[in-house]
């Protein structure tokens, strides 16, 4: 892993950029990464643990060693219909109400 490709984290006192330092596999499912904070002024050093929880789309090699639970089954692959097919009535259908149609109906008296 570059350091490039680690995500940006601001420091947690002064919310300045921050620097990575250096990382270091933990397992491998986490890594952990320093960070040294940008201001002069702050100067904090930290470690932040960079974990994956879960799995959104399995891999086509997977590694019988590593357990990820898979990520709700709606997020995964593709969608059983499009995003945009919504079944609800649109608020302004111009179908008239129950209450409307009867006032329509003539009063039979």
């Amino acid at each position: 892993m570059t350091r490039a490709s680690l995500p940006a984290v601001t420091c947690p006192h002064c919310s300045g950029r921050t620097t990575i330092r250096t990382s270091s596999p933990v397992s491998p499912l986490t890594r952990e990464v320093r960070y040294r904070c940008e201001n002069d002024e702050c100067g904090h050093v930290f470690a932040a643990d960079l974990s994956i929880i879960r799995t959104l789309v399995p891999s086509a090699r997977p590694n019988p060693a590593i357990k990820l639970s898979l990520a709700n089954q709606n997020l995964v692959g593709a969608r059983k219909r499009p995003a945009n097919d919504d079944e609800r009535t649109p608020a302004n259908d111009d179908v008239p109400d129950v209450a409307q149609v009867q006032n329509m109906i003539p009063d039979p008296g």
